[in-house]
């Protein structure tokens, strides 16, 4: 069992979370959380995983997808491979990789329906990373949590995207 220092998500009851709240009443308690995937240092440094490592990120999705919780994961080349916008009195600026300042770099996600942050860290303390690795667990919003208008506005965006697409 993993130990979670902060409890109080899932089934906390705070006003600004309407949504929650109407989860609650209906006796729904499964929240949408991202898993972010730190490898750590040497994921910038080493060549793409072998196949022993593939193996065991996908042995890990496939119990996410027999527990029933699993929604969507993917990877991300190291960040020599991509890009940053800083934005700066309200200017962008694109600073192109590698990213050698920062020693927590983004490897990756995946998104789980999960009861509880601690079913989720339960989940984050099973995954395959190598020493030095950190998830990071993060709630996400969904359009319950904001006003009609926004939430008329999500669904009509979603349209239009599943026309262009479709």
């Amino acid at each position: 069992m993993v130990r979670v220092r902060h409890v109080g998500w899932a089934g906390e009851k705070r006003p600004w979370d309407a949504a929650a709240m109407r989860r609650l009443r209906k006796g729904e308690t499964q929240v949408r959380v991202m898993l972010l995937m730190y490898p750590g240092e040497q994921a910038e440094s080493r060549p793409p995983p072998d196949q022993a490592a593939t193996n065991a990120g996908m042995d890990f999705n496939q119990r996410l997808i027999d527990a029933g919780v699993f929604l969507e994961a993917e990877g991300v080349y190291p960040s020599a491979h991509g890009a940053r916008v800083r934005f700066s009195k309200g200017k962008p600026m694109v600073i192109h990789g590698r990213f050698t300042e920062t020693k927590e770099v983004f490897g990756g996600y995946w998104i789980l329906n999960v009861a509880s942050l601690a079913e989720a860290a339960e989940w984050a303390s099973k995954a395959p990373l190598s020493d030095g690795g950190m998830i990071e667990i993060r709630r996400m919003i969904s359009s319950e949590n904001f006003n009609e208008g926004t939430r008329e506005r999500e669904s009509k965006m979603k349209q239009q995207m599943a026309r262009k697409n479709g």
